[in-house]
């Protein structure tokens, strides 16, 4: 990626002085058609990064608005345009705190947007400036400079090795640190050996090499372009992976389509729902069983990620934000709804995640995603396993009332450690050791339990309301309904 950087560049480079020649006989005073197409393309690129966010980065046309901006300041400078010295340290100071209150948002939003205005304001409020600005001083030191001579090879070297130190699972601190140093290194050296003799008239001899390696490099690259020829250092699809499985209109059919958090399943659309499926993924996981185990019925599966079964009940943690919790109550709200208003549907499923949300810790009890049920009117400052069963009292009890037969799974059994932790992965694995993987069912089962703090809560609930309990173990492959 970082070669694309150097792509769009060259393709600035190209069409730039074309458009400044058509642009040169319309009028001298190109600043303002300049800046007309920099936010032209800056508008664009706020447009579209929200629906298409990989176009909107590599583009072209959403990134002209960067190097517009430079066009603005050399343009202005050329038709005499100067900042007072009274404005000098105010610019300089403002484009320091850009830059550097930009470096907050990186990895945190899409890219570009609109903040990416941020870091690219304040280079040119810090070129704007000058070079005897207050702050731009430190721009001047020797090491300052010395950094500015070999950033074109550091920016070339860094990434390729950082890349590969990753490939080799070294990404920690000191050998971190080592690359970069090495990266430096090897800056400076393209620098003094390369760089500093392309920018001297080199010999017929120099030119020769040069065209003759930049040939050899083009089967090389044929290797990653064309399919045949292309080499995986990895399998395609290594391991057996779940994603969301959704039906095309089924979430605008029932009103879901404003939110993007749920997932929405339905089968034989044509007919009467009389199965419905409420939960979280653990819900959407078994969607497609029960609908090959029952062919014919009509079936409807709502929920959404992390989203518990229980009528006004909802779930928060560290790492979700507000709307994810409010999309969550209204989706499994709005499934109730549904539930209610369908008098086909005979027979409820419900299962989730719930024994991660009842204690409010990860599978493996540690404290990476702790978290609490949340209840939308009721049980308010009651602890997990208070709002569970008062939840689950309640929601059983309104769907038996409804006359609908209920089946509660118990959550889908986990491991302890991704399976991709076991499987060595890497081309190169002198430095990985992969860990023990060894999990026996009896380990599993008791975890589980354990969380469920214990399963008799479960059917001592269920015992009032005469509901069906399934535990996963005595379930059949095959569940008709």
């Amino acid at each position: 990626m970082h070669l694309w950087s150097l792509g769009v560049e060259e393709q600035f480079y190209i069409a730039w002085p074309i458009a400044l020649a058509l642009l040169w006989r319309v009028t001298r005073n190109v600043v303002p058609a300049i800046a007309l197409l920099t936010a032209a393309s800056f508008a664009l690129n706020v447009f579209m990064i929200r629906d298409d966010p990989v176009a909107t980065f590599y583009l072209p046309v959403t990134r002209f608005w960067e190097l517009g901006i430079g066009a603005i300041l050399a343009a202005g400078e050329m038709n005499g345009g100067r900042v007072t010295e009274r404005w000098q340290p105010i610019f300089s100071v403002a484009g320091f705190i850009l830059l550097g209150g930009s470096i907050a948002f990186v990895g945190r939003v899409m890219f570009p947007g609109w903040l990416a205005a941020l870091p690219t304001v304040g280079a040119t409020l810090v070129i704007v400036a000058g070079p005897k600005a207050i702050c731009n001083r430190l721009l001047s030191h020797p090491v300052a400079v010395a950094i500015g001579l070999i950033s074109y090879p550091l920016y070339l070297w860094h990434w390729p090795l950082l890349t590969v130190l990753r490939a080799l699972d070294l990404a920690r601190p000191v050998p971190q640190l080592a690359t970069i140093a090495l990266s430096f290194a090897l800056a400076f050296a393209t620098y003094r050996l390369l760089e500093l003799k392309v920018r001297k008239r080199p010999s017929p001899a120099y030119a020769l090499r040069s065209v003759a390696a930049l040939a050899a490099m083009v089967p090389i690259g044929m290797i990653f372009v064309i399919p045949d020829l292309r080499i995986n250092a990895f399998p395609s699809d290594p391991f057996a992976t779940w994603d969301w499985w959704n039906t095309p209109g089924c979430a605008e059919k029932y009103g879901l389509a404003r939110e993007p958090l749920p997932f929405c399943v339905e089968a034989n659309p044509d007919r009467l729902v009389s199965i419905m499926v409420i939960g979280d993924s653990n819900a959407n996981h078994w969607a497609p069983g029960i609908i090959k185990s029952n062919p014919d019925a009509g079936i409807l599966s709502i929920g959404g990620g992390a989203c518990v079964y229980l009528d006004q009940v909802g779930s928060e943690s560290p790492i979700d934000d507000l709307p994810h919790r409010q999309q969550c109550l209204f989706v499994i709200t709005r499934a109730f709804e549904i539930l209610r208003s369908t008098p086909s549907i005979e027979t409820v499923i419900l299962s989730s995640r719930i024994m991660q949300q009842i204690p409010g810790t990860t599978y493996d009890g540690s404290e990476e995603e702790p978290g609490r049920l949340l209840s939308s009117k009721v049980d308010i400052g009651k602890t997990n396993v208070e709002i569970y069963r008062s939840g689950l009292r309640r929601t059983l009890a309104e769907i038996s009332n409804l006359n609908k037969h209920v089946y509660l799974i118990h959550q889908i059994p986990e491991l302890r450690i991704h399976p991709q932790f076991c499987v060595q992965m890497r081309p190169i694995d002198l430095f990985i050791s992969v860990p023990d993987c060894r999990v026996t069912r009896q380990d599993v089962d008791r975890k589980r339990y354990e969380l469920a703090r214990p399963p008799s809560d479960y059917e001592r609930v269920l015992k009032r309301v005469g509901i069906q309990y399934c535990r996963i173990s005595s379930m059949t492959a095959g569940m008709s309904l």
